[in-house]
């Protein structure tokens, strides 16, 4: 996981996912501040959820990978190869960084409204 935190495709591919959940949260609160006719819509709430979200994608997604692996291997119980380990840690860092970025912008929103 050291290795691909290094990296900069990682914090690449982060900060394109945290620009989706930051559209999906805020977009809808800006229409809402000139037309007026959408409930009340919290900012916080959806980042936090979104942050949950991606964390648990990639979490499944990177376990999915090493259940293939130990599938085709017949490896159950011992450990996984490099290679393989270093792939479900590039699926899954992104997720986990866009995702604590989210929950960090929820906290913050939470305190300081938009």
């Amino acid at each position: 996981m050291k290795t691909v935190l290094k990296e900069k495709l990682t914090y690449l591919y982060a900060g394109i996912l945290f620009l989706i959940s930051s559209l999906i949260a805020i977009v809808p609160d800006l229409f809402d501040e000139h037309v007026a006719t959408m409930e009340e819509w919290h900012a916080h709430y959806i980042f936090l959820f979104i942050g949950v979200v991606y964390i648990f994608i990639g979490f499944i997604w990177q376990d999915l990978i090493k259940a293939r692996q130990r599938r085709a291997t017949k490896n159950w119980d011992g450990p996984l190869e490099k290679e393989v380990i270093l792939k479900a840690a590039k699926r899954f860092a992104p997720f986990l960084v866009a995702g604590l970025l989210s929950i960090l912008m929820g906290i913050i929103f939470t305190f300081i409204p938009i």
